[in-house]
């Protein structure tokens, strides 16, 4: 095939070319979606989908939230054992946060860079209560600055901030 001279000619072949290369795809991606269907779907936003929508899953799962005992066993294993996790945390009180299996560890990993960053040698309670406000704020929920006030150390208190929607949300001063 003799290379297009005109810049029209050369922009409709590249079209064509992307074209082609977009078809493959999908009739790839439709012949896998035949073969392997999804048996279901798996979310924690449930409520929040069309019950028309939801009448075409075969199989829903549900993932209740953690009590206060798992919790406890969740954070006392969302550290490594050599984790510098200092003598004064409480995790009986972390354990009182309403927070999922993947909200404590995510909470834990940010805390353990908190305190790196900080430049500390343990993860302190204050770094945990930091972790756990900054977990609060990925997943949209609001946690009240006297749930965030046992994790402050010293006399300044955790201040309210207010977001652009109206909603306060707790932040610890830097």
């Amino acid at each position: 095939m003799e290379p297009p001279a005109e810049p029209l000619e050369m922009l409709l072949a590249q079209a064509v070319a992307i074209a082609r290369r977009r078809a493959r795809v999908i009739a790839r991606t439709v012949a896998l979606d035949r073969e392997h269907e999804p048996p279901g779907l798996i979310g924690m936003l449930h409520d929040e989908i069309d019950p028309a929508f939801i009448r075409r899953f075969h199989v829903q799962l549900h993932f209740p939230r953690p009590q206060v005992a798992q919790r406890l066993r969740l954070w006392a294993r969302a550290f490594p054992p050599d984790a510098p996790l200092h003598p004064g945390v409480d995790l009986n009180s972390l354990a009182q946060i309403d927070l999922t299996g993947a909200g404590i560890v995510s909470a834990g990993h940010t805390a353990a860079l908190i305190a790196a960053d900080a430049g500390s040698e343990h993860i302190t309670q204050e770094h945990l209560g930091e972790a756990i406000a900054r977990q609060f704020q990925r997943e949209a929920r609001i946690l009240a600055p006297a749930d965030l006030a046992k994790f402050r150390v010293g006399a300044s208190p955790v201040s309210p901030s207010r977001r652009r929607d109206g909603l306060l949300t707790a932040a610890f001063p830097r």
